[in-house]
């Protein structure tokens, strides 16, 4: 919405791992329907668990090489499970797409280090974070003011996951 003037210069992409909340899949709708250029990624996350690995951040003994062969489920760190799924296939499609310059929405306090700066050009695009330095709190009064309807999931928690039946985060 800060960027609401230059609207027809930008495309938005959104991966839509198949495994949204509802409310997501509802705000998503509503972010389509107002921007000039939007592109859907579609990804299987529940498709990829099945055929690799469950994400988790614990291991239990069922999820290593041993438990596996006994009869268990092999299991992966949350961050393989989101490279695969989310932003590798947004990663790829930007490539394919010749985008010069990613600009998104990820503040410091979302992380505990970022995995790139506004200004890093390291991974073939320029990546711009205009809010990098943001509150949670100074975003929901931006949006309130500018009168954006929230997420509803934000009536619960800061952070929206980007699978609703994870069982890594």
């Amino acid at each position: 919405h800060l960027l609401r003037p230059h609207w027809d210069r930008l495309t938005f992409y959104h991966v839509d791992t198949g495994d949204l909340l509802p409310e997501v899949v509802e705000l998503v709708a509503g972010i389509e329907s107002l921007v000039p250029r939007f592109v859907r990624i579609r990804t299987d996350s529940d498709g990829w668990t099945r055929a690799h690995a469950l994400p988790t951040d614990l291991v239990p003994h069922t999820g290593t090489q041993g438990g596996v062969f006994l009869g268990g489920r092999p299991l992966v760190d949350r961050y393989t499970c989101c490279w695969h799924n989310i932003m590798l296939p947004m990663h790829e499609r930007m490539l394919a797409d010749a985008i010069t310059l990613a600009i998104r929405g990820t503040k410091r306090c979302d992380t505990a280090r970022m995995a790139a700066e506004s200004g890093d050009t390291s991974m073939g695009y320029e990546v711009w974070l205009p809010i990098q330095e943001w509150s949670h709190e100074e975003v929901f009064a931006y949006l309130r003011r500018a009168g954006v309807p929230l997420c509803r999931v934000y009536e619960a928690r800061v952070n929206s996951p980007e699978c609703a039946t994870c069982p890594a985060w």
